[in-house]
């Protein structure tokens, strides 16, 4: 083989690897973190207000997982009339995410069932209100 045929032939197999990354990178799937990103942003301060008044409380929110269920324990010094939303939310894919409404038992706990959920790496966003203040934490968790 003369020199002619090798750079002929590294050139066509550079270009057959170009196209392939081409190829992949359309069949990619890029989820944004929100589709309302701007409108979360105009309203950040109110989200930094909520978050100061849940590092004011005497106890902390806790996950706990269990029996495949995630236990959300919400601190006793509030009222039993919580309002709100908890988001599983998973960064590698918005199909998994789970939004769930606060419905907390006697007890201020409440159970979001694990089992249908693909194991992995979650950020759990509660947002919650006692009708007095407003609420929200945001936490990393490993679902098993």
């Amino acid at each position: 083989m003369n020199w002619g045929y090798k750079i002929v032939f590294a050139f066509s197999v550079f270009v057959v690897f170009i196209v392939f990354l081409v190829v992949k990178s359309f069949q990619q799937n890029i989820d944004l973190v929100a589709e309302d990103y701007y409108k979360q942003e105009i309203q950040y301060q109110q989200q930094i207000d909520k978050i100061n008044n849940s590092h004011a409380l005497n106890e902390r929110i806790t996950f706990i997982q269990e029996n495949q269920q995630l236990m959300v324990q919400f601190p006793e010094e509030l009222n039993h009339q919580l309002e709100g939303e908890i988001n599983l939310f998973r960064p590698s894919d918005a199909r998994f995410d789970v939004n769930t409404k606060i419905a907390v038992d006697s007890k201020l706990r409440q159970w979001i069932p694990t089992s249908d959920l693909l194991k992995g790496y979650y950020k759990v966003k509660v947002d919650w209100t006692d009708g007095v203040k407003d609420y929200y934490v945001e936490e990393s968790l490993y679902i098993k």
